[in-house]
């Protein structure tokens, strides 16, 4: 189901929740294996938006523009030159030199652009594991080359916007383009199987691409999606 939240002020007695610790999310890391599960490098993650899964509210998804694959390749890999030798070294020690698997790991999200990511918690917000939205340009995993994003070659994805739906579903809308040259908005579902206490049970199932414009110079330009799912007809009404 989906609800809105305005700032509207009523009559109603309610109790505000006092603010707890903050937590990051994706969290910090410490290998370069777990480059896609968290922040080893602490980039930049703005724009969010949350949903609680329909079938468990304890386990929340969130999305958001992820910086971290910029530049992950220079800072993490040492395959660009760095700026400041000192502090090259002191990445190259505090991450240890990545094996094949890692490389091929941090290689997947490194991008020029901010791509969209998010962030998913099992446990109401205690504990967060990262992931990016499947399609972006470095991104080769199945997921991802299956997705209709990969056809146009899109070089950024921003604006994610989330919203649960019945059965576990989740709706994500994202732009995605490449500068002076064409846009879209894109829908992504995931579902909560709830087939695992305690566990990752949300699963990507497929990605649909709504608008689509060329704007090569100084043309259409799709912005800010928004989503919002019907809760009541069981059809995947979006």
């Amino acid at each position: 189901m989906h609800s809105l939240v305005s700032a509207q002020q009523g009559g109603l007695n309610t109790s505000v929740l006092p603010a707890r610790s903050n937590l990051q999310v994706p969290p910090g890391g410490s290998v370069a294996d777990e480059f896609l599960k968290t922040d080893l490098i602490a980039q930049k993650q703005v724009e969010g938006a949350i949903a609680a899964s329909t079938r468990k509210a304890d386990r929340l998804f969130t999305v958001f523009n992820d910086y971290r694959g910029v530049n992950a390749v220079d800072f993490l890999l040492g395959e660009a030159p760095a700026s400041n030798s000192l502090v090259s070294s002191f990445i190259d020690w505090l991450f240890r030199r990545p094996g094949a698997r890692e490389r091929q790991s941090v290689r997947a999200a490194g991008s020029a652009e901010a791509w969209a990511g998010g962030s998913i918690s099992n446990d109401g917000g205690i504990t967060w594991s990262g992931l990016f939205l499947p399609g972006g340009p470095a991104d080769n995993s199945p997921a991802s080359l299956a997705s209709p994003l990969k056809k146009y070659k899109f070089e950024a994805a921003t604006d994610p916007w989330i919203a649960a739906g019945p059965c576990g579903y989740f709706y994500v809308a994202v732009v995605t383009f490449t500068r002076l040259q064409d846009s879209a908005v894109a829908v992504l579902v995931y579902q909560d199987q709830n087939h695992l206490d305690g566990l990752h049970t949300i699963k990507y199932l497929r990605t649909s691409i709504v608008s689509y414009v060329r704007n090569a110079s100084q043309g259409p330009f799709v912005d800010l999606p928004y989503v919002v799912v019907d809760p009541r007809r069981p059809a995947d009404l979006v």
